[in-house]
Parts: structure tokens; C-alpha cells; sequence
């Protein structure tokens, strides 16, 4: 058998399958490692939901943040302003975020603060009509708050925010 940096050469297809069937038998055989623990992880289950969830698409481009902030409505809570314009020929609700560095240095606390309108939006999705495009604006600082507290404050204020798009 010769071998090239680990491949087989092409004279030998017979070889190379055997190898091949050899090989994937000894990684199913899941031996344990030295600690005792199995080398492979368990298989994830899959999530079974009852609820439909309604795709949201993130606003991106410039020009949509521009045409909402220019066009829509204006509501503002307590640590943040929510900008908001219904568009009948979008199928989705469309969610944007902006976060300056002035109210938010570290990139970390900004990216957490992005996740948790995300999440927000997304778990709370069936009250947004289609087509509803939105922007939430951070307008306190919020480099002082414990991640619990400003989970909660973020979620107290949005629902705020959210129960006025609603009935306007």
C-alpha cells in the first residue's frame, strides 16, 4: 500500500474502500476516552413548539433606516424610542436597531442589548401585523445597569412601547 501524505494512491480503489469501511467502523464503535465520559455528544432533541412563529426580518440598509425614521411615528419609553411605519406590501415584520457608542462603549453590552430586542420582538411576534417595520433607538445609557436588571427594564420598557404601536 503506498501512501502520500496520508492518501492512498489511485492504483488501489479496493484498498482504499476497505480502509474507508474500517475506519468509519472503529469511530461508530464510541469507545470512551480516558476519563470515562464518550467522545461524541449526545444528539441534540429537536425543539417541538406549539406556537407558529412568524419569520422577522432585520432592517439593514441605510436607506430603510432613513425612509422610518423620516416617515414613520415616533413613541418614546424610558430607555428607549421606538420609530414605526406600517407598509401593506411587505409580508414580514421588519425590526431595526441602533446603539451608539456614546450610550453603550463596550461592543459586548451593545451586542446584548441588540439580542434581547431581537429575542423580544421574536417571542412576542404575533402582535406585530405584517408588514410593520420598526426601529428601536437606545436613548439612556445603559453602561451602569447589571445584566438582570437592564433584561428586565429592556422587555418592561419595549412591551410599553409596543402596546402604543398596537393601538395607534
Amino acid at each position: 500500500m503506498d501512501r502520500q501524505k496520508g492518501v492512498f494512491c489511485e492504483k488501489e480503489p479496493q484498498e482504499q474502500i476497505k480502509y474507508k469501511k474500517e475506519k468509519k467502523a472503529r469511530i461508530q464503535e464510541k469507545k470512551p476516552n480516558k476519563l470515562g465520559k464518550s467522545r461524541f455528544k449526545a444528539k441534540k432533541k429537536k425543539r417541538t413548539n406549539s406556537l407558529i412563529r412568524v419569520k422577522i426580518r432585520h432592517v439593514r440598509k441605510t436607506a430603510e433606516f432613513l425612509e422610518i425614521l423620516s416617515k414613520g411615528r415616533k413613541y418614546n419609553g424610558k430607555t428607549f424610542s421606538l420609530h414605526f411605519l406600517r407598509d401593506p406590501e411587505q409580508e414580514t415584520p421588519q425590526i431595526g436597531v441602533i446603539l451608539t457608542k456614546k450610550l453603550a462603549p463596550k461592543a459586548v453590552r451593545r451586542n446584548y442589548v441588540k439580542r434581547l430586542v431581537y429575542a423580544f420582538f421574536v417571542e412576542n411576534n404575533m402582535t406585530l401585523k405584517p408588514g410593520t417595520r420598526v426601529i428601536v433607538r437606545l436613548i439612556r445609557p445603559v453602561k451602569d445597569f447589571p445584566r438582570k436588571s437592564l433584561s428586565a427594564e429592556i422587555k418592561k420598557d419595549l412591551a410599553a412601547l409596543t402596546n402604543k404601536i398596537i393601538q395607534a
